[in-house]
């Protein structure tokens, strides 16, 4: 009885976190659609006229958000930037884990997601694409978060934490990929935060069976 009300409770779960992802996905596509449609009128003779769209604006590389979100320029720099850039998290979750507290350790954390998200949403649109490789804050923020029911102290629980991290921001299970696709920097770092999630849970029951 208590399995299927399980079931029942996920499947009802999540179909409606599909219905406000979906929802908040076309309410953000609107503004996109209605600016695509204005051009610029140019004139070749009175009877005739011809509709051209106007040109893109040049990208911002060396912005002080772009500078930030790539981890101070390692996603701009070094090959795979989503790992590279997510190893700047190992020492954010040892630090965090020295704090006085774990209301510190929550404080801290969520203000690194919280802070990332307009961070990021500015260096995407510095760099002119929905979610560029070189922005890696989504990476680095959400590490610590592996570590919410194994502590960072044992080498070996940073090293499998860090590879459960990477496995699912890769591989995107659900509902990753359909965070993924919400507007500017909160699809950016809300992905990240779901595979920290799951990482989070892997490692708590893998250390279980590690005992």
């Amino acid at each position: 009885m208590q399995a299927t009300c399980g079931v029942v409770l996920y499947h009802i779960a999540k179909h409606s976190l599909d219905y406000w992802i979906t929802s908040a996905i076309i309410a953000a596509k609107q503004p996109e659609e209605n600016g695509e449609s204005r051009f610029r009128q140019t004139s070749y003779s009175r009877a005739t006229a011809v509709m051209e769209p106007t040109a893109p604006e040049p990208t911002k590389k060396h912005t002080v958000a772009v500078w930030l979100a790539s981890g101070l320029g390692v996603g701009l720099v070094m090959p795979a930037p989503g790992t590279f850039g997510a190893l700047w998290g190992l020492p954010l979750a040892w630090a965090y884990d020295r704090l006085p507290g774990e209301l510190w350790w929550w404080v801290a954390s969520l203000a690194a997601v919280a802070i990332g998200i307009p961070i990021c949403g500015r260096a995407a649109a510095d760099l002119g694409m929905k979610d560029p490789g070189p922005v890696v804050w989504d990476e680095f923020a959400t590490v610590p978060l592996v570590f919410l029911f194994v502590p960072v102290a044992l080498p070996w629980t940073a090293v499998l934490g860090f590879a459960l991290h990477r496995v699912f921001d890769i591989t995107k299970p659900w509902p990753c990929k359909r965070l993924e696709a919400l507007p500017g920097g909160l699809g950016i770092v809300a992905d990240d935060v779901a595979a920290a999630l799951y990482a989070a849970a892997s490692l708590w029951l893998l250390s279980l069976l590690w005992r």
